[in-house]
């Protein structure tokens, strides 16, 4: 049996596979890191600094020193910006909001506008009577009973 030291290859490989491992996990860290160090509203901006620095100076130190001693809140701060953003996505996919025929509002609107139509004379006493028409089972607002007014600028 041959050992490992007699093909001349594999230990490099070893080490280069190694050395890959280890810059994937730093890159890792890194961005978990400095993604809860940015997200956070909590820390003073020279403590980010601070933050920064260290994992530059001394990356894995920095990194494993800020998990260790910040990442107890890591897991739930996170899961509060994934629920923000879940809602805004939510408010932003819905439909915008529009006035229903339910709204007494909205139906005091229809009402002014109809009453504003008859008197420029825009829509005949017919149509002005369809449009202020309650819905099943609503109550008429401004239902214009009552002579109409007569068309022009003056009451």
């Amino acid at each position: 049996m041959k050992l490992v030291a007699e093909y001349p290859i594999l230990p490099g490989v070893a080490w280069s596979i190694s050395v890959l491992f280890a810059c994937v996990l730093l890159v890792g860290l890194l961005i978990v890191v400095y993604r809860d160090l940015f997200t956070r509203t909590d820390l003073s901006r020279p403590a980010r600094a601070g933050w920064v620095v260290l994992t530059i100076l001394l990356p894995y130190a920095g990194a494993f020193g800020y998990l260790l001693s910040q990442g107890r809140g890591l897991v739930a701060r996170h899961r509060h910006l994934e629920i923000a953003r879940t809602r805004i996505d939510e408010l932003l996919d819905a439909p915008p909001p529009r006035a229903t025929q339910s709204s007494a509002a909205h139906r005091a609107m229809q009402a002014a506008t109809a009453r504003w139509l008859l008197r420029a004379g825009a829509v005949t006493r017919t149509e002005y009577d369809q449009l202020t028409r309650p819905g099943p089972g609503e109550v008429a607002v401004g239902s214009g009973t009552g002579p109409a007014p007569a068309p022009g600028p003056h009451r």
